[in-house]
């Protein structure tokens, strides 16, 4: 469960994916080493690296000395388990997606790069503003009115922040609205949040 810096790295402890324990690491190390991924599914015990897990060490690239497609790989594992089920084309962008998903961030390539990241600390007060930014986190709630409202949670290169989309603008933007988009966010901005009216995908 430590961090070890290697000449081509840091090597992350299994345990820092989301969902794989203690125990599934044991049961994976037990068993070692593999020829491919159909070897590794053959003889994992799959009481303690389930579903989850395994899908999980794929998208973190636990098996990209097998194959470094990781949608090709989930297709294989999903065909293994005979279920039906589409993935993602493999791309740079799904590489980043995946990672984020199971580690909170992207290791390496960040999705915003190339893009002007900006600190919202540099905007005036109460000014429009336009800033980009990843969708962290979202919660979705009735007004006084009943009518929905959303809280994200926006990270970009050189913040983080809190952007509010009221009811008269969420119906327009809700579909735009999921964790992991990247947009372009345009609203006033109030502290460290941004009372967003627009957004646009980037």
């Amino acid at each position: 469960n430590e961090f070890l810096s290697t000449g081509n790295g840091i090597r992350i402890p299994l345990t820092m994916i989301a969902g794989v324990a203690n125990k599934a690491c044991e049961s994976i190390f037990d068993k070692r080493p593999y020829t491919d991924f159909a070897d590794f599914l053959k003889r994992v015990n799959k009481s303690k690296a389930g579903k989850k897990v395994v899908i999980n060490l794929v998208k973190a690239g636990s098996f990209d000395s097998f194959n470094k497609n990781r949608s090709l790989l989930l297709t294989d594992y999903y065909n293994f388990r005979n279920e039906e089920q589409e993935v993602y084309f493999w791309c740079d962008e799904v590489q980043m997606m995946y990672e984020n998903q199971v580690f909170g961030f992207t290791l390496g390539k960040d999705p915003l790069d190339g893009y002007t990241n900006k600190n919202i600390s540099e905007f005036e007060e109460d000014s429009i503003i336009n800033i980009i930014g990843i969708i962290k986190d979202t919660r979705v709630i009735k007004d006084k009115n009943q009518k929905e409202m959303a809280f994200l949670t926006i990270e970009n290169k050189e913040c983080s922040f809190s952007g509010v989309v009221f009811s008269y603008a969420y119906p327009k933007l809700k579909q735009h609205l999921e964790i992991g988009s990247k947009l372009n966010f345009k609203g006033k901005k109030q502290g460290s949040s941004v009372l967003i009216n627009d957004t646009n995908r980037i």
